[in-house]
């Protein structure tokens, strides 16, 4: 429901519900017509990529925006999609005044208020191979040692016991679960040219059932060997992986560059942070 003010005997009243929004900042620097951003009062609710805003001058002038990139709480810019023919610019109609209120609608407020964070942990290590295949973690430690048979790729099909074998997290709801970040530091006592790759894959589960699945590769993060046991390669990466209920995240790592050398060492912690609205 859009939220719009009418002038009535000198006075604003509502000609839509207030019930459904709620104002979690306000304007503070005049925009143009074609913003790019929005300079706002210290934001006290995070936003995410994606979310729709609302923004409504003191005039009763509305404007709907997305966002193009996270907004944490503290910040006081929004960055807004402006792509040509979306529906979620700002209108070209007037620029906004500062002042204007931005609010988002309830029903995203009280899925942020109740959202749950999970931190799954992965800690890996391999050595002693040289097929070049993907690896996956044994099933009563974190020793990368189970060759999968072949490098897994985006869309393959596979036994559906993996869900019970090799998975770091399995879904607890379809209610907005979502992987938002991994976080890894990666290192190797191997040679220049001894490189590495470690993934994270979804699968579907076959609840009570035997059918094979298909995996989707999540994210990657290759890695070339620096010739040094004590460089820590580091990457954050912040994403939005929906995953169904029954949905596992399962790693694997392999080699990328020269394979034959099996004394080769590598290690790996992997932080995976996931919501879901319950």
């Amino acid at each position: 429901m859009d939220l719009i003010l009418v002038l009535e005997n000198g006075i604003f009243k509502m000609a839509h519900s207030f019930q459904d929004f709620s104002p979690i900042t306000r304007v503070t620097v005049a925009t143009g017509l074609d913003a790019l951003s929005l300079t706002v009062e210290a934001l006290t609710t995070p936003l995410k990529e994606g979310d729709l805003i609302n923004v409504m001058s003191f005039t009763g002038n509305m404007w709907t925006a997305q966002l193009n990139d996270d907004a944490d709480i503290g910040d006081t810019s929004l960055s807004l999609v402006r792509t040509a023919g979306s529906r979620f610019k700002l209108n070209n109609i007037t620029p906004i005044p500062k002042g204007s209120m931005v609010f988002i609608k309830n029903i995203e407020m009280l899925k942020k208020a109740n959202k749950k964070y999970f931190n799954t942990h992965i800690h890996c290590y391999m050595t002693g191979n040289t097929h070049g295949n993907d690896v996956l973690p044994n099933f009563s430690q974190w020793n990368f040692n189970v060759n999968a048979g072949s490098i897994l790729a985006d869309g393959d099909s596979k036994p559906n016991r993996w869900a019970s074998q090799f998975a770091t997290f399995v879904a607890p709801t379809s209610n907005g679960t979502t992987v938002e970040k991994i976080i890894y530091n990666m290192s190797t006592n191997g040679n220049t040219g001894h490189d590495f790759e470690f993934s994270i894959w979804k699968m579907p589960t076959d609840k009570n059932g035997s059918s094979s699945q298909t995996i989707s590769l999540v994210d990657s993060f290759a890695c070339t060997s620096q010739n040094n046991q004590n460089y820590v390669f580091h990457r954050e990466f912040d994403l939005s992986e929906s995953l169904n209920a029954g949905d596992v995240l399962f790693p694997s790592i392999k080699k990328t560059g020269d394979t034959a050398t099996s004394s080769d060492k590598f290690y790996g912690d992997i932080e995976i942070i996931t919501s879901y609205i319950p």
